[in-house]
């Protein structure tokens, strides 16, 4: 490898380490780890290559089994439309293509759930008067890309793009949570966030405004 051109290396056990982590545990934390899926990961290789004016990083997280919870949640490669909405001058870009949001909602819930039956999840949906599997998550594709697409200062470009099955479903979604989170705002006696819908060139743009205005829309099966 560092005849390849590799400046840095790192290998690492993945498996003993998690065990050694999580030793002394009780059943029931080591339990909730394993739902966590990494002590199915055998390996972890970091490489660091220079490439005359570019540095090259490069991680592999090897598994010698099939992958389950968090580690299960990245899908098989596909195409990603998403990437066409990100400019070539970016700074900074992150791409995945997830399963199914809604089992990846599933397990958050069991993972948040205590022997007793009671879950923070619960409670949360319960103050939002919505179903964050039903109402938020099954409305989502499994592919989300996240940019810095523009200026870094004095506030960076930030640009989300995600895929979405159900636009109308979504938008009812993120206007609960914005009112729970003003509701917040107001016990802590800070002003509303404002919800914005704006028609701008044959298409809706929706968000709020507050100390750090947000704009979406949606084309193409991709939120932005």
């Amino acid at each position: 490898v560092y005849r390849g051109g590799a400046e840095t290396l790192v290998a690492v056990d993945a498996r003993r380490i998690a065990a050694a982590a999580t030793a002394g545990e009780s059943p029931d934390d080591a339990a909730r780890v394993e739902q966590l899926g990494i002590f199915d990961a055998s390996h972890l290789i970091f490489q660091q290559k220079r490439f005359e004016d570019r540095t090259d990083n490069s991680a592999v997280l090897a598994f010698d089994g099939p992958r389950s919870g968090l580690a299960g949640w990245l899908a098989e490669p596909a195409p990603m439309g998403s990437l066409g909405y990100v400019s070539p001058d970016a700074k900074l870009v992150a791409s995945a293509i997830l399963v199914d949001p809604a089992k990846i909602a599933d397990q958050l819930i069991a993972l948040s759930t205590d022997a007793d039956g009671s879950s923070g999840l619960a409670d949360l949906e319960a103050e939002l008067g919505m179903s964050l599997r039903d109402d938020f998550a099954a409305a989502l594709g499994g592919e989300v890309t996240v940019a810095l697409d523009g200026p870094v200062v004095p506030e960076p470009a930030w640009k989300v793009v995600a895929e979405v099955y159900d636009p109308d479903k979504l938008v009812w979604a993120m206007q609960r949570v914005l009112e729970a989170f003003n509701a917040e705002r107001a016990e802590a006696g800070r002003p509303a966030l404002e919800w914005v819908e704006e028609r701008a060139s044959d298409r809706t743009y929706y968000g709020f405004d507050g100390e750090v205005p947000v704009r979406f829309t949606f084309g193409e099966g991709e939120m932005v």
